[in-house]
């Protein structure tokens, strides 16, 4: 009896139950005695009366019942996992092209994003951590007659001239002012400076004061403007704008009280 050409593929049939069968030889044949050992077919295992056989299972692990596939060594698992270390990109590329199962693909994809993109955030995130925990210059707890009443009036000179040396200090004194200025990376949302002139002596210098004027209550101020200040010494700060460079004293300004204009 010639066989099917689904035998030649790799998945021969299972029985023929129109042949009889020998339990010894496990040998189909059309006669009654078997042609390998001669034993007398008995009647349960002759055609009509035997179980058929259960299809065998397939393979799980055969792809292409049976057949040899070739893969371009570009494909190949383990230069595809060393691409994917060394060039990330280039080895996504090859793993799409390659024949991993497509559950492993949007797998790899992901944790691939995830590690390129997971610095960055963390990055940003401690950035906007920092910037959002940066401590004022100035005590926002206290209200502005506490504040006011806190603030010793002293020579602005000696503020000019030690800012390190009095910073935190609460202080009060008379400036005239001279500019206004923002900071390029306005991040904090209270960038905003005005320069200002304090008495030195028989001169003046330029200071710098950080506005820190609670929202609804502070003033804003022009050039020419004398204004007397209630703030803290934040020490030496750079300015940097658009237009200008420089480091100066800085007073945290959290109070400010325009002078009486002159009779």
């Amino acid at each position: 009896m010639k066989l099917s050409l689904q035998f030649f593929a790799g998945d021969p049939p299972s029985d023929y139950p129109d042949l009889n069968k020998c339990p010894d030889c496990e040998t189909y044949f059309a006669q009654l005695h078997c042609p390998i050992c001669g034993k007398e077919c008995p009647p349960e295992m002759r055609a009509g009366n035997r179980a058929l056989n259960k299809k065998p299972l397939r393979d799980p692990y055969s792809r292409g019942a049976g057949r040899v596939s070739f893969v371009p060594w570009y494909l190949s698992t383990p230069f595809i996992l060393i691409m994917l270390v060394i060039q990330p990109l280039i080895g996504m590329i090859l793993m799409w092209m390659g024949q991993w199962k497509k559950k492993w693909k949007i797998a790899v994809t992901v944790g691939a994003v995830l590690i390129t993109v997971l610095p960055y955030l963390i990055i940003f995130g401690i950035t906007l951590l920092g910037i959002g925990n940066q401590d004022a210059p100035v005590d926002l707890s206290l209200s502005r007659e506490e504040y006011v009443a806190a603030c010793e009036t002293v020579d602005p000179s000696a503020f000019y001239r030690d800012p390190w040396g009095c910073e935190g200090d609460f202080l009060s004194f008379d400036v005239e002012i001279v500019g206004v200025h923002y900071a390029v990376e306005d991040f904090g949302g209270r960038e905003k400076f005005y320069t200002a002139h304090v008495k030195v002596g028989d001169s003046s210098a330029v200071i710098l004061l950080w506005d820190y004027q609670p929202e609804g209550e502070g003033l804003n101020f022009v050039p020419g403007d004398r204004v007397t200040v209630y703030g803290q010494s934040a020490g030496m700060k750079p300015l940097e704008t658009e237009s200008t460079s420089f480091e100066a004293a800085c007073l945290g300004l959290r109070y400010a009280r325009l002078a009486e204009p002159d009779a």
